[in-house]
């Protein structure tokens, strides 16, 4: 018995199927952003961990129709029809730091607060003469 249980520990642990990252979003880039020149290409990959977003995000910005596609970010294709970005403009693009689509609250006043909402009954069965009685 002892020799079975030993037998099943030194098996491999089971393959993951999906990949290194389930999320999409890659490992943050092992190499120095600031110290590449404006001129460099990187790859999709490499470009999704700078801008820390999913390669698949990238690749739905550049198959959006004209009208919705967002210009700021310009992509190369090369010869081999390789999609690649250059450092510089990534960095025009991080340099935009355009905030997501929330909107700060203003601040309440006495004046501009809303009035408190009056307490709503309970939708369900409508209650019986009894029970109207009894409550």
């Amino acid at each position: 018995m002892s020799t079975k249980s030993s037998a099943k520990s030194a098996l491999p642990p089971k393959r993951d199927h999906h990949g290194p990252n389930r999320s999409g979003l890659p490992p943050p880039p092992t190499f120095d952003f600031d110290g590449l020149a404006d001129g460099t290409l990187l790859s999709e990959l490499e470009t999704a961990a700078v801008i820390r977003n999913s390669p698949h995000t990238l690749a739905s910005w550049r198959l959006r129709d004209d009208r919705r596609r967002d210009p700021r970010l310009p992509w190369l294709v090369l010869p081999n029809r390789q999609i690649r970005y250059t450092v510089g403009s990534i960095r025009a693009y991080l340099a935009l730091g355009r905030p997501g689509k929330t909107k700060p609250k203003p601040p309440t006043t006495a004046a501009t607060a809303k009035p408190a909402r009056a307490a709503r009954r309970r939708r369900g069965r409508p209650r019986t003469a009894e029970a109207v009685q009894e409550a």
